[in-house]
């Protein structure tokens, strides 16, 4: 909990291991023997957002209703969202439970996506690239609309929703 409220607040950079130790109550050490470093710390606020991405998109039953729900987690939690996407396939394979975790958290939101669009994992592939691609460029300022909820709807009309 600790982790995330420092990634919610700054994003990856805010979190350190010293931080999340002072606000938890723990020596740093603590962490060390928990996680075994800030990746893996790291890894675990990952695999937290794509749970919560999850919770989000889950049930939504339409492609427009999948968009628009993922859209606005990602619109509404900036830092979590950056931290969960950033995490590499590489890190998935890793054996250890964050390793598992997080491929386990990534993989259930493509079965959510699946199931809302009803589309083969080519499709699921091709409407996240879509959305992602699109959140990147409207949050660096490369993609009109300039507002959220534009760019919602301007989202919905090109992934087809």
């Amino acid at each position: 909990e600790a982790a995330l409220a420092l990634v919610r607040a700054g994003g990856e950079g805010a979190l350190s291991l010293r931080k999340v130790a002072e606000a938890a109550g723990v020596t740093h050490r603590a962490l060390y023997n928990h996680y075994g470093g800030r990746d893996a710390l790291l890894a675990a606020v990952a695999a937290a957002g794509y749970r919560e991405l999850l919770a989000a998109v889950a049930g939504t039953g339409t492609r427009a209703a999948f968009a628009e729900a993922y859209l606005r987690f990602a619109l509404a939690e900036p830092h979590l969202y950056d931290v969960a996407m950033s995490r590499t396939d590489e890190r998935w394979t890793d054996e250890s439970w964050t390793g598992e975790a997080l491929r386990g958290a990534a993989l259930a939101v493509v079965a959510a996506a699946r199931a809302a669009t009803g589309a083969p994992d080519a499709e699921v592939k091709r409407l996240w690239m879509i959305l992602h691609g699109g959140l990147s460029l409207h949050r660096s300022g490369g993609l009109q609309p300039r507002t959220d909820e534009a760019l919602v709807a301007f989202m919905l009309e090109v992934a087809g929703g």
